[in-house]
This record gives C-alpha cells, sequence and structure tokens, in this order.
C-alpha cells in the first residue's frame, strides 16, 4: 500500500514530530508526472510509469517512474518533470527531500530543484546509492548548500521543477534501466524558531538618530523591534523568528521622520517583495545566528562596497522588445539585470553595488536570447575582449567604476567608431571575402593577392569560444572551413592578419 500524502511519524530518540508531504508517487492524478530527458539520443524523450519491479520492505507500491539511460548519454544527461507536478515542493521548515530509488548498479543519483516561486536558487545535490537491483531510501539535506551555483540552501523555498541525474559527471557507456518512487518533502510538524542577531552601522546616515528599528515579515513588518545602541554608531538586537525565509529591512526615525532603507532590485543581498517592485533583505533561518553588521542601505559593511555604473550606447541597434541588458560571466546572468534608458536618448544605463576587490566578466545582449546567446554583443577581436567568450572585464575594483560604451565597440568615452589596432575596419574587409555564408558543412575564406602575410583564422561560437584554429601560410589566397557535425545557428569567422582583424558571420543550416 501506497505511503499516506500526510502523516505523523514519532522520532523518539530527538522527540521531534515529522509530517512528510508526498510530492510524487505515482498512484494518483494528483501525486504523478512524467520526465523529459536530455542529453545523447534520448533527448526530448518521455519516460513512463510502470508496475513496481521489484517490491521490498523499503517500497511495497504497485507503481512507479521508470528511467532509462542509453550507452551514449553524456555525463549530464537526465530527465525533468514534465508537467511539474501539481503539488508543490515547499520547503518551508524542511530537514530533507527523500525517495526510493531502484539502480541497475551502484553508484551515485542527483536530485535537483528549479524554477522556484520565493527567488531561491536552482539547487542540487547528489547522494550515493550504495545497493543494486533493489530499492533503497536516500534522502536529500536541504539545508546543505547546492553543489552548482549560486550554491545557497533549499530550505525555505518553494520550487515547481524536479531534475534527476544517475551518475552526473560519469560517463558509463552502457545500457541502464533504472526507477524512482515515493519522492517526500520531510518537515517538522511544529515549525522551529531560532535567534537571529542583527546589527546596523548607521555612522554614514547622516541625521540626528532617535531610534533604529528592524521590521520584516517576523513581526508583520510592525515598529516593534526597537534596536539598542552600541555607543559607536551600531545598534543590535535579537530576535526569535520561524525557521524559513524571512525577509526584513532596517528603519530609523529621525525628527519625527521615518526613514526606510531603500534597495535596488540588482543589490547582491536583495530579493522583490511580494508586489515585485520593492526589495527587502532576505534570510534563511536554520539555526541560531549572529549575523555581521551591514551599513544602512547596504549590504556590505561601511566602507566596504564600490558602485558600478555601465553605460551603453543603442543607438545603432534595433532595440529587442525584450530589452537590453547586462550579462555574462559569473556574476550577471542572462536577463537579470535590465537597463533602462529613462531620457530616451538611446544610451541604456544600470548601477549595482557590490564588495570591495569584485571582478567578473560581463557583456551586454539586446534582447533575451538563451541558449544561443545570439543576441550578445560581438567584440571579438577587439582589445577589451577577453577569453574565453570575448567578454569584457572588470576589476578587482578598490573603488568606484563608470564604463560609457558602445554595444559591440571596445570603446570606453561612449564612441561608437570600432578602430582594430588603429586599422579601420572597413578597409581590410575590401580585402578579405567569405562565402558561400550559408552552409551545411563548409565555407571557404577567400583573400586578396596582396595579402601575402601569415594569417590566422578562427572559427568560433557566438559567445566567442573557439571551435576551431587555422594557420594559413604565406602567399596562400583561400582557406576551407568546416562546419560539419556542429548544430545549426551563427558562427564567426575571425580573420587576424598581422595586427589587423575582421570577423564575418556563417550560418549553419
Amino acid at each position: 500500500m501506497k505511503k499516506l500524502i500526510l502523516f505523523l511519524c514519532c522520532i523518539y530518540t530527538s522527540l521531534i514530530v515529522q509530517a512528510d508531504t508526498v510530492i510524487l508517487d505515482f498512484e494518483t492524478p494528483e501525486t504523478s508526472t512524467l520526465f523529459q530527458h536530455f542529453g545523447g539520443s534520448q533527448e526530448g524523450e518521455v519516460n513512463r510509469m510502470v508496475d513496481n519491479p521489484n517490491k521490498n520492505a523499503v517500497n511495497m507500491s504497485d507503481r512507479a517512474i521508470e528511467f532509462t539511460k542509453q550507452e551514449d548519454a553524456p555525463s549530464w544527461a537526465g530527465a525533468f518533470t514534465n508537467p511539474n507536478p501539481i503539488i508543490p515542493i515547499n520547503l518551508q521548515g524542511a530537514t530533507q527531500i527523500c525517495m526510493d530509488v531502484y539502480k541497475a548498479r551502484t553508484g551515485k543519483v542527483s536530485f535537483k530543484l528549479e524554477e522556484s516561486t520565493t527567488e531561491g536558487g536552482d539547487w542540487v545535490q547528489t547522494v550515493d546509492v550504495e545497493t543494486a537491483n533493489a530499492w533503497q531510501q536516500v534522502c536529500f539535506d536541504v539545508n546543505l548548500p547546492s553543489i552548482e551555483m549560486p550554491f545557497s540552501p533549499a530550505v525555505g523555498h518553494t520550487f515547481s521543477r524536479i531534475t534527476i541525474f544517475f551518475d552526473l559527471g560519469f560517463e558509463i557507456g552502457e545500457f541502464q534501466t533504472n526507477y524512482v518512487d515515493n519522492i517526500v518533502v520531510i518537515a517538522p510538524a511544529e515549525p522551529e524558531e531560532s535567534e537571529v542577531t542583527f546589527t546596523v552601522d548607521m555612522k554614514e546616515f547622516g541625521k540626528n538618530i532617535e531610534a533604529v528599528l528592524l521590521q520584516g515579515d517576523f513581526n508583520d513588518w510592525g515598529n516593534t523591534n526597537e534596536m539598542v545602541s552600541n555607543g559607536d554608531g551600531t545598534y543590535t538586537t535579537t530576535v526569535s523568528m520561524t525557521n524559513g525565509v524571512q525577509q526584513y529591512k532596517f528603519a530609523v526615525r529621525s525628527e519625527n521622520i521615518r526613514y526606510e532603507e531603500k534597495f535596488s532590485l540588482t543589490s547582491a543581498c536583495v530579493v522583490p517583495d511580494e508586489s515585485g517592485e520593492f526589495g527587502n533583505r532576505q534570510i534563511v533561518v536554520t539555526e541560531d545566528e549572529r549575523l555581521l553588521p551591514v551599513c544602512f542601505n547596504s549590504c556590505y559593511a561601511c566602507g566596504e562596497s564600490v558602485k558600478l555604473s555601465f553605460h551603453v550606447d543603442m543607438t545603432e541597434q534595433d532595440v529587442s522588445e525584450m530589452g537590453v541588458y547586462l550579462a555574462g560571466g559569473a556574476a550577471f546572468g542572462h536577463g537579470d539585470y535590465p537597463m533602462l534608458d529613462d531620457d530616451g536618448d538611446g544610451v541604456y544605463s544600470i548601477s549595482i553595488e557590490r564588495e570591495v576587490g569584485f571582478e567578473s566578466d560581463f557583456t551586454f545582449i539586446n534582447g533575451i536570447c538563451l541558449p544561443d546567446w545570439e543576441c550578445k554583443e560581438n567584440i571579438v577581436g577587439q582589445s577589451c575582449a577577453v577569453a574565453p567568450f570575448n567578454d569584457r572585464h572588470v576589476g578587482p575594483l578598490t573603488s568606484d567604476y563608470e564604463l560609457k560604451t558602445c554595444f559591440g565597440v571596445c570603446s570606453e568615452d561612449g564612441s561608437c567608431t570600432f578602430v582594430s589596432d588603429g586599422f579601420e575596419q572597413e578597409e581590410l574587409a575590401t580585402k578579405v571575402e567569405l562565402y558561400p555564408n550559408v552552409v551545411a558543412e563548409n565555407t571557404t575564406v577567400h583573400f586578396d593577392e596582396s595579402l601575402v602575410q601569415l594569417k590566422q583564422v578562427q572559427l568560433l561560437d557566438l559567445r566567442g569560444k573557439q571551435i576551431a584554429n587555422y594557420k594559413v601560410a604565406a602567399h596562400t589566397k583561400q582557406q576551407n572551413i568546416s562546419l560539419n557535425g556542429l548544430t545549426t545557428g551563427i558562427y564567426i569567422v575571425r580573420i587576424q592578419i598581422g595586427e589587423e582583424v575582421i570577423c564575418r558571420k556563417v550560418v549553419k543550416q
């Protein structure tokens, strides 16, 4: 008989009552779904629900979900829920996610949560499967940080999608049939509470202070938590709050006027409130904790942050209806940092705060264009392009930073004129041709007779990653380039002759 959707069990050793919520057990329409494969020859295929292959004491259920993995499956192949489960994966106050696994061989299984409805980052953890061809229960501690970016715990957040990987990171090279059943969220029936100590530094506030307040979810955003002065410009209070996600901010009363912190949604410590218009600080409470002091209206200690301002001229571009974004590198994602043209002059801007020492690659994108990044600016061959994706780079920073530039041009004064090492791009363009530029397998670069020097030709994807590199001998008039085996899409051919560079696009059908 299937486990109950909601039941209480007493753990006598700790005297903690547990409440288990079954997300998927494949016994009823409400607790069933399918998973869609990705990676290898199974790309896009949907798996199936089947009879329990071998009932035992761990799993006496009638039905389970089958996962097959082909011999050619890459190390990152897996399967995600499609459609997503009807029951949300709510980890407010949760301790673990457990599931029953029947694996063809010992190894590892990874569990990933995505599409958070509470601003949580994607989360993935891996555990060992120590028994082959028999059911065993495995559990994932949601208080642990994800093993992938953004490296934060899942506890306190709600997610919509589940992805499961067998032997993530390993190419097994043989066909496997595995099974999963009874995906369950485990949480204490009575929410646990912890004591959290907050300290805010008010030395840079600049006005007379009558009272400093802490407000948030835990006190219904009231003024009941007045903080105590430490005599050095900092104020402290300790609050008992329910474990899980808690949003909060500091406020100050000065000369009978109340000032709240006002954050940009680009701030590193800030998440949108329920309206999506305002930003609050956020903490995931799991145990008693003393937070590091922060400056009022900042994510960092006073004097430990820098301001970054980016301005990109889009007047020579057809701006996408989806907008212009700061993107790329380890810090800026894809579509997470929208830029605005408030005065309508065609220059889009964004300002963000980061910690002293911050550095990252970055780029600008005209629209949203995952997975191929075809809307990314192309600065291949220009002075500010850095490996491996021909992005720009900033930092490490010890003071405020401002960049005025142009989309697709490595200028620092806002100019949109492209010059490559002192040689106008248009001049070299008359001496080099690429055709055909829409191909199934091959294209050819043709050089003018006057170009007798050694040449370098590179094939790059739209992120600037090198796919092929050709050293072309002196006096050679043409170079064949193979796109055989590449996925359909747009690629860049970068041609360098001495210090002079030109780029051409080619479309692979």
